[in-house]
């Protein structure tokens, strides 16, 4: 029975090719499983990348503006510390002129009449002196007045 022979043979061989068929299959399959691994880590790693720029990015942001904030502040300290001292320099010229009107008004009263009055007159104007006394202003700065 060669035919049968034939049939048996046909059929070895595609039992044969089928089972590298089934090889070719497995292999494809683990190609697929690790395409897939390799993709889901690739979807990670650029999540990742965008939330730790997104980190920087926010990080940067409140730098610039502590930056900012801060060279404000000095500003608004530089021009505290002028006007402090304006001020001061200001009260400087009340205190002359109170001095003055005391001075003024002291004279317009002549001299004592007593040696009491005028000893009493004198420590007036010697407190006079002192309370209106000027103000050192070389190193007012803010937050002393």
């Amino acid at each position: 029975m060669p035919g049968d022979s034939e049939a048996l043979a046909v059929a070895r061989d595609l039992t044969g090719a089928l089972e590298g068929m089934t090889a070719q299959l497995a292999a494809l399959d683990a190609y697929g499983h690790r395409s897939r691994r390799m993709i889901w880590g690739l979807i990670v790693s650029i999540t990742l990348d965008l939330i730790l720029t997104a980190g920087i990015a926010v990080t940067a942001i409140q730098a610039h503006n502590a930056d900012t904030s801060a060279s404000a502040a000095r500003a608004v300290a530089a021009v505290a510390q002028q006007d402090n001292r304006a001020l001061c320099e200001a009260s400087n010229v009340s205190r002359a002129q109170q001095l003055g009107l005391w001075d003024y008004l002291f004279s317009l009263a002549g001299k004592p009449a007593t040696a009491r009055t005028a000893k009493l007159d004198a420590e007036f104007l010697h407190h006079v002196a002192v309370v209106f006394a000027p103000r050192d202003c070389s190193h007012v700065s803010p937050g002393k007045p």
